[in-house]
């Protein structure tokens, strides 16, 4: 049985993204990295038949950024975290990666705008 997710919660928690933010708490490997500020345009959850779509628009992403972020709203759509700790993980530079990632089944580039 599939698990039912709380959709309202999972959209609000993906507005938090919109933004510039420090995603070192999304991605693999922050220290090799760059920089992991990145600008997210538009960060939107969408219900299509019985799907649920994270459309995310930014300036770049970080290794595995987008399936962390995937992997968090599901937990946030179970009731584990909540809005709150997904911005203390936005908020609070950490060595520690955000538990969930999702796998990349499922997950697809749309397009790429320059």
């Amino acid at each position: 049985m599939k698990d039912r997710l709380n959709f309202t919660a999972m959209a609000g928690a993906a507005q938090l993204f919109e933004g510039r933010h420090d995603f070192s708490s999304f991605c693999e490997n922050a220290a090799g990295q760059t920089s992991t500020l990145v600008v997210v345009e538009k960060s939107a959850m969408l219900e299509w038949e019985q799907e649920i779509h994270l459309r995310v628009e930014a300036s770049h992403f970080l290794w595995k950024m987008v399936r962390r972020l995937v992997g968090t709203l599901v937990e946030v759509g179970r009731g584990n975290p909540d809005a709150g700790d997904v911005e203390k993980l936005l908020r609070q530079k950490s060595g520690e990666t955000a538990k969930w990632t999702a796998p990349p089944s499922g997950l697809f580039l749309e397009k790429v705008q320059y």
